[in-house]
């Protein structure tokens, strides 16, 4: 870890502990989800609003210092190559960003979707982007592969940090969609992915 930065692991242990400090329609949302994946979603927006920081899902290899990022002077992510922004690298400078402005009632908004993609993931931070400012990261700097694109992530699997350099010259961070959560919530049209190693 860099310098000047203080890495953090959240666990499901602690994202149950921040839940009962939140509002009761928030805390009850938190707790009615029906996978894992829309806690870890809607709790990386929350936290990031009450803290500010920078979130990054596990299945990211690092490729560059940090100075990149730590210039940007609002809320910043990247669209995953489908027109959708994508919550697995967030940036907020400073905590209670105006981006979280309504967090909690748009994620209560979508309360009744069963749809992880849209009750908590791309297409919903796409929806709650609408009317607000922030910072739209180059695609290619952390999205170089497409989250669907199942060749180019197998060979991305494949590459330790300098062939990734190599081969994605633009990027600063490279994610290698682990794609973990899909057969968690049992919704139809989600594929189930292969188990795959990468090298890191």
């Amino acid at each position: 870890m860099e310098a000047g930065w203080e890495a953090r692991l959240w666990t499901d242990r602690d994202i149950a502990a921040f839940a009962g400090t939140q509002s009761r329609d928030a805390r009850a949302l938190l707790r009615a989800y029906p996978c894992g994946i829309m806690r870890s979603d809607a709790f990386r927006y929350l936290i990031l609003k009450q803290l500010g920081g920078l979130y990054v899902d596990l299945d990211f290899v690092n490729l560059s210092n940090m100075d990149w990022i730590a210039g940007i002077g609002q809320f910043a992510c990247a669209e995953q190559g489908d027109g959708q922004l994508c919550n697995a690298l967030m940036w907020a400078p400073r905590p209670e960003d105006p981006f979280f402005d309504g967090i909690e009632e748009s994620l209560l908004s979508r309360a009744g979707e069963k749809n992880p993609v849209s009750a908590t993931g791309p297409r919903f931070l796409t929806a709650h982007s609408a009317g607000r400012s922030f910072q739209e990261i180059p695609r290619e700097w952390i999205y170089p592969v497409a989250w669907d694109d199942a060749a180019e992530i197998s060979r991305a699997r494949a590459l330790g940090p300098e062939g990734l350099s190599r081969r994605y010259p633009q990027a600063r961070a490279i994610h290698i969609w682990s794609k973990s959560w899909f057969s968690q919530c049992g919704v139809p049209g989600l594929p189930v992915p292969e188990p795959q190693a990468f090298v890191a």
